[in-house]
């Protein structure tokens, strides 16, 4: 069997089982992410009891988030995640959205966003940044969207003018200053907002500098001494060079450089655009666990993510050194899918929440969305990844 069917197969078990998944949550990674996958497929199969089971799973979630508007409101939980559900549907226009409910969102997301600005937490999937995402596209209608991202310019042009000092909230205390480089949480992030910002001339002068900072800053810290280019994060402006930078979505060069090309087209950089391919053609050569850390099929820090990352880039340039990386990295998705324990056989290890085997970012809905890639050959839903064109 080519491997096509095998994950076109794959793939009808994994929508199969989540058209009867009723549980809901408040993320864009868990089960908002389940419904966009059911959405991404009856978009693609032009079959509309694929949208209609969503839809009817967003109404639960939906009144759930109007009777607690003081829950956590970021990219990846809360208003803000359901906001960012309410547009991709939006796109489509498939389903009639409450004006009261998106001013209510809007409202919480400015506030929320407000108070993680002023704590310089500056994370995609729990911090101002993802707000900041959330609003780019409504700059010009809203008044919130448009003082939000003037305050997150204004501070991220402040870390990053004459030294990097974006610190991780998280991982960082007063005794040690952390600078996370990974695309979920740290500084790669904060680059793609820059530049999605730049593009459509939002004070230009400060995102170009800001652009321009870090992208100096990781020409600078480059290294070709060890098997990787980057290390994860940076404690107190040291480079630890023992520690092993994994392959994945989250964190490490595969998705650090995939930004970095990016940036390089959108620049007309050629001294980036050359790095950038360097980089991701020499992580093509590693394939073991102990050279990629990877042991699950995820999106977010396993093999799936890997294959759809390599799937995008081989859409951009058409070398045929990424299609097999793709090609490679399917397999191994397919290939895990053997635990008589997990989720039609998908478990990550040390886990034992099997809601967390099943949503976007940790589980076979991501698995499903990155299969669907390469089905259909389509990417419309991975701009949650920050994935999407600048």
């Amino acid at each position: 069997m080519s491997i096509l069917n095998q994950i076109i197969k794959k793939n009808d078990c994994i929508i199969d089982f989540l058209m009867d998944y009723n549980k809901n949550d408040l993320s864009i990674f868990g089960i908002l992410g389940i419904n966009l996958t059911l959405i991404n497929y009856g978009i693609n199969k032009n079959d509309e009891s694929y949208i209609s089971k969503a839809l009817q799973n967003i109404e639960n979630i939906q009144s759930k988030l109007q009777n607690n508007i003081k829950t956590i409101s970021v990219y990846g939980q809360g208003l803000i995640s359901l906001g960012v559900f309410i547009d991709y549907i939006e796109k489509y226009q498939i389903a009639d959205i409450d004006s009261n409910l998106l001013k209510v969102i809007i409202y919480s997301g400015f506030q929320n966003g407000t108070l993680l600005l002023k704590s310089n937490n500056l994370d995609f999937v729990a911090g101002a940044t993802g707000i900041g995402f959330y609003f780019v596209n409504k700059i010009q209608k809203v008044n919130f969207a448009h003082n939000f991202l003037s305050e997150w310019v204004n501070k991220t042009y402040n870390l990053t003018k004459n030294k990097i000092i974006v610190y991780d909230k998280h991982l960082s205390n007063n005794n040690k200053k952390i600078i996370n480089l990974g695309l979920a949480h740290g500084l790669t992030n904060i680059l793609k907002l820059a530049l999605k910002l730049n593009k459509i001339e939002f004070e230009t002068h400060k995102t170009r500098i800001i652009i321009n900072k870090i992208i100096q800053f990781y020409k600078n810290i480059v290294t070709i001494e060890n098997e990787y280019f980057y290390p994860h994060t940076i404690t107190n402006s040291v480079i630890n060079k023992d520690f092993k930078s994994r392959m994945a979505w989250c964190y490490g060069d595969l998705s650090l450089a995939y930004i970095l090309y990016q940036a390089s087209l959108f620049l007309n950089d050629l001294e980036l655009n050359h790095l950038a391919l360097n980089i991701l053609k020499q992580t093509t050569i590693r394939k073991k666990i102990e050279e990629t850390q990877v042991v699950d099929a995820s999106l977010c820090h396993g093999s799936s993510g890997i294959a759809h990352i390599y799937n995008k880039i081989f859409n951009y340039t058409n070398d045929e050194v990424f299609r097999t990386a793709h090609t490679f990295w399917l397999q191994y998705t397919l290939n895990l899918a053997h635990n008589k324990n997990g989720t039609l056989g998908y478990i990550i290890p040390n886990n034992t929440d099997k809601k967390k085997e099943v949503g976007l970012l940790s589980g076979i809905a991501g698995i499903s969305l990155s299969f669907q890639s390469s089905i259909f050959n389509t990417f419309d839903w991975d701009f949650c990844l920050l994935l999407d064109e600048i």
